[in-house]
């Protein structure tokens, strides 16, 4: 298998296109660390893995509690000393709606989650990433990141500032192991797809499994290449 032995951890794995990716990389063989708030979905990714013959850590998480999420990388690297996958597919949708009506704690909501957890991800978990032979980082892009529709307000503008984290992060680890990856799906039948286009049919968008292999070939690539 592509990911035996490996340590991969899902940020965002109780969502649609976190669950599908969580599921491939179980496919492939590794130990899955799935983070998500809801607790049922975790719960049936443990079965899914146990089912496949493999186990997973579920870690009940609130992405925006900063205490936790520090705690949570202190206790991985104590346990596993590495991690060798990180995906994030964090996101929520806020408000479709004009700038000066947006709600300012939506706004703070959405820019906490698409953004300064993603920032505190990598904060506190690179150094379990430099603890890696091969290491792989991935994080999820959208099309909405470069364009300027109008009422896409907070989030919009947290993707394009996602996008602009991300290289950044790649540029300052480009002479180390670590590759920093940003993946755009293009449009996915999600419940946050589907909540900001609510006349749309499920069927205009693929499905998160359709999508989730781009992972796996993202994070298999480095991992066969240097290993």
């Amino acid at each position: 298998m592509i990911f035996e032995n490996k340590i991969a951890i899902i940020f965002g794995s109780t969502g649609g296109l976190g669950q599908a990716v969580a599921k491939k990389y179980i496919d492939h063989g590794a130990h899955i660390i799935s983070v998500g708030r809801n607790m049922g979905v975790l719960e049936e990714l443990d079965d899914y893995a146990q089912a496949k013959g493999s186990s997973t850590t579920i870690v009940h998480l609130d992405i925006k509690d900063t205490d936790k999420l520090k705690h949570l990388a202190q206790e991985l690297s104590d346990r596993f000393g590495k991690i060798d996958i990180l995906v994030s597919t964090i996101a929520i949708l806020g408000e479709i709606t004009p700038l000066e009506q947006y709600d300012e704690k939506i706004w703070h909501d959405v820019m906490n989650t698409n953004l300064t957890a993603n920032w505190q991800i990598i904060k506190y978990f690179h150094p379990l990433l430099l603890s890696s032979e091969n290491p792989s980082a991935v994080f999820c892009s959208c099309d909405m990141s470069e364009l300027n529709n109008a009422y896409w307000g907070a989030y919009s503008v947290s993707k394009a500032a996602l996008e602009k984290l991300v290289q950044i992060y790649a540029e300052e680890t480009k002479n180390s192991k670590i590759k920093v990856s940003l993946i755009d799906t293009g449009p996915i039948s999600t419940p946050l797809r589907l909540c900001a286009f609510p006349g749309k049919d499920s069927k205009d968008f693929k499905k998160p499994e359709e999508v989730a292999d781009l992972f796996v070939t993202k994070t298999a690539e480095h991992n066969i290449i240097h290993s």
